[in-house]
């Protein structure tokens, strides 16, 4: 998904949801310190414990790294690993398909929503796994 960094923004496929004055603190953080897991001090107070078993929310996603689980909740960072690896933001609806092996020519005609969109790419069930899947009944 590297290539969709420098991606025209100009809808909401396109386009990233807004976040909040504490969340751009907290991707700024993140990229200037070149970390992907927010320390529990930056974390809202009832994650700041070190018992609590959040470690992804707020989290960045590394080229690296296999990407997270890519939920309904991609467009905020307090949902997941959804900060976008180099960029101080979250994940655009068309970065989030990608990840779920959305094709490029696939088009979401009819989905009016920002929610609408995000809910159809996170609820899905990755292509390539779906593959697999037949694969293994036709065995």
């Amino acid at each position: 998904m590297e290539d969709l960094a420098r991606e025209h923004r100009n809808g909401i496929f396109t386009r990233p949801s807004r976040a909040s004055d504490k969340n751009r603190r907290r991707m700024s953080f993140l990229a200037a310190q070149r970390r992907v897991d927010l320390p529990n001090r930056l974390r809202p107070s009832c994650q700041q414990n070190g018992d609590h078993s959040y470690k992804s929310m707020y989290g960045r996603l590394s080229y690296d790294l296999p990407a997270a689980t890519i939920t309904g909740g991609f467009g905020s960072p307090g949902q997941g690993r959804f900060i976008h690896p180099t960029q101080r933001r979250a994940l655009t609806p068309h970065e989030a398909a990608r990840l779920q092996f959305f094709p490029d020519w696939f088009k979401f005609s009819g989905v009016a929503t920002r929610t609408a969109l995000a809910e159809m790419i996170g609820n899905a069930v990755p292509m390539r796994l779906s593959y697999v899947f037949c694969l293994e009944l036709l065995v």
